[in-house]
């Protein structure tokens, strides 16, 4: 990820030099991208591998308030994630009855859009 921010970067950044009224448009723009394109180099370089460093370290597992609160969470999200893949297989399985809906949800939308006015009624 480094290496792609910061060959953007370089991309960018000698586009900032252009001369004249095009070169403060693409100045603004190029700015506005190598920056946050260093910034995620910087990020991917320090400050990822430390996070992941303290992530990944082995812990004494905590009893309390606020482990309980962790477990039901993670009841709740396996639950919900067990529906959504449930529910995911079933329109995999219906795909015609999932493309007929969005071919009628479509042609609504159209039907719809179009008796919609553009302009506000005058006076």
């Amino acid at each position: 990820m480094s290496g792609i921010a910061l060959v953007l970067s370089a991309v960018f950044v000698p586009t900032a030099f252009i001369p004249g009224i095009t070169g403060k448009l693409y100045q603004q723009f190029a700015v506005t991208i190598a920056i946050p394109f260093l910034l995620s180099a910087f990020n991917a370089l320090t400050l990822s591998p430390a996070l992941a460093a303290l992530l990944l370290k082995p812990r004494t597992p905590s009893r309390g308030l606020l482990q309980r609160f962790f477990d039901w969470f993670n009841r709740v999200f396996e639950r919900a994630t067990d529906g959504y893949v449930r529910w995911s297989a079933v329109l995999v399985k219906k795909t015609i009855v999932v493309v007929v809906m969005l071919a009628v949800f479509s042609v609504a939308g159209f039907f719809f859009a179009s008796r919609i006015p553009v302009e506000l009624p005058s006076g």
